[in-house]
């Protein structure tokens, strides 16, 4: 009888074991995809989606400080000294002043908002995964982190205008600051990684 109860129980135990390691490899196959940590791969991930990435990010942010430039002026009411200062500005370069209504601004300001979103999304979709440390991608990762940080910046920096307008200068002339040592931080890991020729 014993014996008997003891064969099923082992039967058990193996088809328990069977189905575990046909769980492992497809949960493996899921979390841990084709990538590997070799040289090519590493080169090829920088290559491609890092190097797409890191530049898309530096173009959002020269976009946007073209965008918030041309419209903080505006959040001034239109009768105040800061928007007469503005349009004299324009007229002494002989550049044509348009008149922007408030919906106009804050579309403006709202998709500078969006642009700076999408490109975070970009950069957490192009990251190489945690288990690949091969040293490419971890300063790749680490590079594109840094950037993170500069959207973040200049997403306050954008709220920081669009609410308060040029009463914001004085903060955002730190968070400017903020995002130029973070660019002096990158070009330094660009240069000691050697993938500026990437």
């Amino acid at each position: 009888m014993y014996t008997g109860i003891f064969k099923e129980t082992t039967k058990v135990t193996k088809k328990r074991k069977i189905l575990l390691g046909f769980v492992i490899i497809i949960v493996g196959i899921v979390i841990f995809p084709k990538e590997s940590n070799s040289y090519l791969d590493a080169e090829n991930w920088i290559h491609t989606e890092f190097r797409d990435t890191y530049w898309q990010s530096i173009r959002t942010i020269e976009k946007t400080d073209a965008i918030v430039s041309d419209n903080l002026f505006y959040v001034n009411a239109s009768n105040s000294e800061t928007r007469q200062a503005y349009k004299d500005m324009k007229k002494s370069f002989k550049q044509e002043y348009v008149e922007k209504n408030d919906s106009v601004v804050n579309g403006e300001f709202k998709k500078v908002s969006r642009q700076i979103k999408e490109a975070k999304k970009l950069i957490n979709e192009s990251k190489s995964p945690w288990y690949l440390d091969h040293s490419l991608y971890k300063k790749g990762n680490k590079i594109l982190n840094l950037q993170n940080k500069q959207l973040d910046l200049q997403l306050q920096m954008t709220k920081g205008y669009q609410t308060k307008g040029t009463n914001f200068f004085g903060k955002a002339f730190n968070i400017r600051r903020e995002i130029e040592d973070i660019d002096s931080e990158i070009d330094k890991l660009l240069d000691e990684g050697n993938l500026l020729p990437y």
